[in-house]
């Protein structure tokens, strides 16, 4: 008597009842499930660096704009201080030149 069964893969296996082409048919099926499962976890894995990736360029691209603001921020600082410098340099050379004036008066 002869029988045939299909894995869930597809593959036909022809069974005459014998233990051990039974034993070897249930590994299919047992390797074939295996497969089926790692199969699906690659795929989770896959899918989950993809979302790492999106969130780590999008991360970065958040961390640039900030940086790229800190230093327009740091730019308009240094060139308010650099105005004040000079500020207070020509206020500096006006106060002198007024005491030296006072001087050779006096």
């Amino acid at each position: 008597f002869v029988s045939s069964q299909q894995t869930p893969q597809g593959v036909t296996v022809n069974t005459s009842g014998d233990s051990r082409l039974d034993y070897l048919v249930d590994r299919l099926y047992s390797l074939e499930n295996r497969i089926s499962r790692a199969e699906d976890s690659l795929r989770a894995s896959r899918d989950e660096v993809k979302t790492g990736r999106a969130e780590t360029a999008s991360d970065l691209r958040s961390l640039s704009e900030l940086v790229q603001s800190g230093q327009s921020r740091a730019e308009e600082g240094r060139k308010a201080v650099e105005g004040s410098v000079s500020a207070l340099s020509a206020e500096i050379r006006e106060v002198r030149q007024q005491a030296q004036e006072g001087v050779a008066l006096a």
